[in-house]
């Protein structure tokens, strides 16, 4: 046992009773309920609908021909070491055992059963889509149109449609295969005709189901399978896949023949290198903290989260903020729909899906960070199209709301383009919202000083770098030689800006820091196009407010707030400007001490900020409220929400575990300072990643760092200990 592990002795009622396993492109919630049954939802990264809504695969049974009664021993653990759900049900030769997992190597969830004596199983594949529906548009009707976002006044229905069941004898086969698509309506709205001709639909026959079978069994009907004989051992698979093809038989050929391979795994196998991958991801990195109520409590968190992000985070498309894999029925009031609802629906938010992403880096799960880039390398070529079709010039830039292929959302763009010109979105919050490009370039600047991947800067970094600062060297006017940011968004906050502080600090961090790359990595003319913006940067704003000078939101904005940002902090957080160890803390401090939106939970960064300014107790109190605060009516710790958007909330559990990181660990691009904002009463045990390849184990317990190790041993100098708080 772990102090991550989680553990009940009591079954549950349904869903909301669930722990979460994965390998990052397939996941499920477990649960077992009061009769003793084993219930699973089965997702992927990549089930995405014809209306671009991610969907379950479906619901798994696993029933023993003895039920559960009341007096039984019973008892369910997760162990994040391990990537196991475990469930021990009675004793003796009424036992029976369970494990479930996501093996590490294949798109399978498997089951390990076995009991004291010889027992006979049920496996049935249940579903919800069993026949087509559709979904209100009205959201006063129903807020069910919130899960298909950016579908809502649709002036077509917005239908989902049923799944299939295949006549098998290789297993219950069952797939949801897309027969319509929003792509190219979406495409020829926002004036990108010509790609919606030539391109290939991402959604038109995706098809996405599975395979259950397990040695020993026969279909008892099209979704049922039973053990052939009563057995103390009993192995079944789901196997899954995702494809685009042209015809059904194709992907059920490909799914037949992947079933048949996973099935011929040997079960001790898999469940062996499961656990070899779950036991590197640990050793991997860690953060164990203890001394106090709330050290345990930030402790436990900081590893559920991180176990929830790499279980989601190695697959075909990013990881969903609103939910991850791992949504469920969570019977909130008003919006207690089928397991595929979710809010918000399948798209993109920059800001929100970003704070999964940031602590992958001191956590050392550089590869959980390849779908986010290369979902926005993949858009890349869309994103320069539409530059030109708007605005006339080259770069690119990508909408903060965005459909994984690089659109707006077709409500956010606007439906009615009568007197708007092309690119003239809709949506007042996001109409010129475009910094995003510079907080994913800043990250992937991060990313190359972590992990030095000299494919990645080349691939994926320079090409994107270049064209989201080219969108700013040609987009806006210069006045005396200085560029005027005119007209901008801060953030949502803040509309009809000049001169937005996110956009000042990220062009600066972001060409400071290119500008520092090898010459051979850069060429000529883009190091002089980088330079001569740098120059022309206008200063980073500030104004007077409670009688001291603070940052401000921008250098002219005006003064009905639109939602509860505070775009001046972005100076800290994402862009590291203002930091522990940096000039003008002060000033910093009093920005974030005079902030008019004080709120810490879901995406709000205070916690972050207030860690990077060596506000100890700020952050301290703030982590621990985060970690300590999940969804009311769901038992699993580390199901955060819903708050803005949904369950689990992965903005929630990426702030906490991104700020707890920054109390203990802040760095350049060559300079780590450990312990900025640590309080001295929490002990803490830590393996932690650094810029320039460099890892970092130590201890501090009872007031006094008692270990500390730098890999290379290079970097040791370079590695500065501060006196916890």
């Amino acid at each position: 046992m772990t102090d991550s592990d989680v553990t009940w002795t009591e079954p549950g009622r349904d869903s909301r009773d669930s722990m979460p396993i994965g390998n990052g492109e397939v996941g499920a919630n477990v649960w077992v309920e009061s009769n003793g049954d084993v219930c699973f939802y089965v997702a992927r990264t990549d089930a995405w609908s014809e209306n671009c809504r991610l969907l379950k695969l479906g619901r798994v049974r696993v029933s023993f021909d003895a039920g559960l009664s009341g007096s039984e021993r019973f008892e369910q653990s997760l162990r994040p070491a391990e990537g196991t759900v475990t469930v021990s049900m009675g004793s003796g030769a009424d036992r029976r055992d369970v494990t479930v997992y996501a093996d590490a190597e294949d798109d399978a969830i498997r089951v390990d059963a076995e009991s004291g004596s010889p027992s006979e199983l049920t496996v049935e594949l249940e579903r919800w889509r069993t026949e087509s529906r559709a979904i209100p548009r009205d959201q006063e009707r129903s807020k069910e149109i919130h899960s298909a976002s950016g579908l809502q006044g649709s002036p077509r229905p917005v239908v989902v449609t049923s799944d299939d069941v295949v006549q098998s004898e290789d297993g219950i086969v069952w797939y949801h295969r897309n027969g319509g698509s929003i792509y190219r309506r979406n495409l020829r709205l926002q004036g990108l005709g010509s790609r919606a001709e030539t391109d290939s639909d991402p959604l038109l026959g995706r098809t996405f189901g599975g395979i259950v079978d397990g040695d020993g069994f026969v279909r008892a009907d099209e979704t049922t399978l039973v053990s052939e004989a009563p057995r103390r051992s009993h192995n079944v698979s789901v196997c899954t896949h995702t494809a685009r093809t042209e015809q059904i038989g194709e992907w059920l050929e490909a799914v037949v023949d992947r079933g048949e391979t996973s099935a011929a795994v040997d079960p001790e196998r898999a469940l062996e290198r499961t656990r070899s991958f779950w036991a590197d991801v640990s050793e991997r990195s860690y953060i164990r903290v203890s001394g106090t109520e709330g050290a345990e409590t930030a402790s436990r968190g900081y590893a559920l989260q991180r176990f929830m992000t790499v279980a989601a985070g190695r697959g075909s498309y990013p990881i969903k903020f609103n939910g991850s894999l791992f949504t469920a029925d969570w019977r909130v009031s008003g919006e207690s729909f089928d397991p595929d609802y979710r809010r918000w629906g399948g798209h993109y938010w920059f800001q929100n899906t970003r704070l999964a992403y940031w602590p992958m880096l001191v956590a050392g799960d550089f590869e959980c960070l390849d779908p986010l880039f290369e979902m926005y390398r993949e858009a890349l070529p869309l994103a320069r199209d539409r530059t030109r079709a708007y605005y006339g010039h080259e770069g690119a830039f990508f909408p903060e709301t965005m459909i994984f292929w690089g659109t707006y959302l077709e409500d956010n763009y606007g439906r009615d383009r009568d007197g708007r010109e092309p690119g003239e979105v809709e949506n007042d919050f996001i109409r010129y919202y475009w910094q995003g490009g510079l907080e994913l370039v800043t990250l992937g600047l991060d990313r190359y000083a972590f992990d030095r991947d000299d494919q990645f800067r080349d691939e994926t970094l320079l090409p994107l770098a270049d064209a989201v600062l080219a969108f700013y060297d040609e987009h806006y006017p210069r006045e005396d030689g200085t560029i005027r940011i005119e007209p901008a968004n801060a953030l949502e906050t803040w509309w009809d800006v000049v001169d937005p502080l996110p956009e000042i600090a990220g062009l600066a961090a972001v060409l400071d820091r290119l500008l520092a790359l090898c010459s051979e990595h850069v060429d000529a003319d883009s190091r002089r196009r980088w330079e001569r913006l740098r120059d022309a940067l206008p200063p980073v704003p500030t104004e007077e407010r409670g009688g001291r000078t603070v940052l401000a939101p921008a250098a002219e904005y005006g003064s009905e707030r639109q939602n509860l940002e505070n775009p001046e902090l972005y100076a800290v957080f994402p862009y590291r400007r203002y930091q522990v160890g940096k000039p003008d803390l002060e000033l910093a401090r009093a920005t974030f001490r005079e902030r008019e939106n004080t709120d810490h939970g879901g995406w709000h960064q205070d916690p972050i900020q207030a860690a990077m300014l060596g506000l100890t107790d700020t952050a301290r109190e703030m982590v621990v409220d985060l970690f300590g605060d999940h969804y009311d009516d769901a038992r699993f710790p580390a199901f955060w929400g819903p708050n803005y958007d949904w369950i689990p909330d992965q903005d929630h559990g990426g702030v906490a575990a991104l700020a707890l990181q920054r109390m203990l660990l802040q760095y350049g691009d060559d300079e780590v300072r450990l312990f900025p904002a640590w309080p001295s009463e929490w002990d803490v045990d830590f393996r932690v990643h650094a810029p320039r390849g460099t890892t970092i184990d130590g201890a501090y317990s009872d007031g006094e760092v008692v270990s500390l190790s730098v890999t290379p041993s290079s970097r040791r100098g370079d590695v500065h200990v501060m006196q916890p708080d």
